[in-house]
């Protein structure tokens, strides 16, 4: 037995798409994100802040690099501990500005 589901055909504007996906952002918080990507740029380079930022469709070679770095060298355990550390990092980091 086969059960079928009504479908319905919703008609929308692309910026409507990227609206719902990704809302505007508030000053503050777009200060913020800015300053994370520099701040992952400046720690763990160029090129990871690069892809942190989504610049991969003009820099795909910025992408090509870090993950050949990844996967070619003993750093890439430790540039995964580094990332995974971040949020950390930034916690006490932002804990400490605030004080």
């Amino acid at each position: 037995m086969f059960y079928t589901h009504p479908t319905a055909s919703v008609v929308t504007t692309p910026e409507a798409v990227i609206n719902a996906a990704a809302p505007k952002l508030t000053l503050e918080e777009e200060i913020y994100a800015l300053s994370l990507v520099d701040l992952v740029g400046e720690s763990l380079g160029p090129d990871v802040g690069a892809v942190v930022a989504g610049d991969v469709i003009t820099d795909p070679q910025g992408l090509m690099r870090v993950l050949m770095q990844f996967a070619s060298s003993g750093q890439g355990q430790e540039l995964l501990a580094q990332v995974c550390d971040l949020p950390t990092a930034l916690e006490v980091g932002l804990g400490r500005a605030l004080e």
